[in-house]
């Protein structure tokens, strides 16, 4: 699975709630243009209820409930042509504390699934 953490802690340390913008910094965590593409299988999206609901869906990793999306991709065991990517947001309230829409993790997270690697290089 493909984490949003260290967008998370950037974030976290650099915003104030109360000046937070819907969006405001989306392009913080925008993939670079070789990955945001549209993904050539499925997309099946959910979203957590809480937190806590997040840390479960996006774990094993322990900072997972912190984290604003996951994703995880499975290709066809036959063709190895990518047939599924999972994304999972953290519900809106979190999004909107950290001033990054959905639209934002959407393409953070098909990045990841088109084979951006967790390192987030540019």
């Amino acid at each position: 699975m493909k984490y949003l953490l260290a967008a998370a802690a950037l974030l976290a340390s650099t915003i104030a709630p109360a000046a937070a913008v819907s969006g405001a910094n989306d392009s913080l965590i925008l993939p670079p243009a070789v990955y945001d593409k549209p993904f050539p299988g499925r997309v099946i999206e959910n979203t957590a209820v809480d937190m806590d609901d997040m840390a479960g869906l996006c774990s094993p990793n322990p900072k997972a409930g912190i984290a604003m999306g996951c994703s995880i991709h499975f290709d066809d065991s036959l063709t190895g042509k990518p047939r599924a990517c999972y994304v999972y947001f953290a519900p809106d309230w979190y999004l909107q504390r950290f001033s990054v829409t959905r639209e934002a993790v959407r393409r953070h997270e098909i990045a990841h699934c088109n084979g951006w690697p967790q390192s987030h290089p540019r």
